[in-house]
């Protein structure tokens, strides 16, 4: 398998409670875009922690290409879907730009982003 281009997010987030119904809409649209575009998407998921609106996205893509064409689409659903979130910390393995690396840094400057670029072949 080929992981030299393989770029991967995880994401932790918190959704407003009142804002819960409209995060699963703009999910199950999120799954309908992902599903459109192929096998360039390696995984794509989101897990909640039972008892609260805290959820760990998981993504991984072919390429830092795919993915900000992915996040463009995801932001189209998220400006239909307006649910109300906070992204705590965001983890970034592969090799990502340094302009993504700003632009993902600036979306929230109060999200802590972690960016892990060296991948270890042991």
């Amino acid at each position: 398998m080929k992981t030299s281009s393989v770029v991967r997010l995880h994401a932790l987030v918190s959704i407003q409670p009142e804002d819960w119904e409209i995060f699963l809409q703009q999910l199950s649209e999120t799954k309908l875009i992902v599903q459109q575009e192929g096998d360039d998407v390696l995984t794509h998921s989101c897990y909640q922690q039972s008892g609260t609106h805290q959820c760990l996205i998981v993504e991984a893509y072919t390429s830092e290409k795919v993915f900000l064409s992915h996040l463009e689409l995801a932001r189209n659903i998220a400006e239909r879907y307006p649910a109300r979130m906070t992204f705590h910390r965001l983890e970034l393995a592969g090799l990502y730009s340094s302009e993504t690396i700003k632009l993902l840094k600036a979306a929230d400057p109060k999200c802590e982003v972690i960016y892990f670029n060296n991948h270890l072949n042991a």
